[in-house]
């Protein structure tokens, strides 16, 4: 009984940790709160558009693998990888590189 329980624990845990839903739960308008006020648009196409609060934009190509969104900026080849801790309707937290960690709220 001991091992069937845990086999399913184990399913269970790989099946919430492909990601699959977060390809999906990504995109919309995002508002960076308590640290910031940048606003971050993730289509479904696979580009992005952020505001930063200094009036500056970015544009480009992200991807979302597991729990890492990887970002890669128009005109640039190197990635930037964020780590969600946390991706459901209402919020996003990206961690970058373990010491960064910043929280979103969706707007739409």
């Amino acid at each position: 009984m001991y091992k069937l329980v845990l086999v399913a624990v184990i399913a269970t845990l790989m099946l919430f940790s492909c990601g699959a839903d977060n390809k999906e739960l990504i995109v919309g308008k995002w508002k960076e709160v308590g640290t910031g006020t940048s606003v971050s648009e993730y289509k479904a196409d696979g580009t992005y558009l952020i505001s930063f609060d200094d009036g500056t934009t970015e544009e480009g190509k992200y991807r979302v693998e597991g729990t890492t969104l990887y970002n890669t900026e128009k005109g640039e080849t190197e990635e930037l990888s964020v780590e969600l801790t946390t991706l459901d309707d209402k919020t996003m937290v990206g961690n970058v590189g373990g010491m960064f960690e910043t929280k979103y709220e969706r707007m739409k």
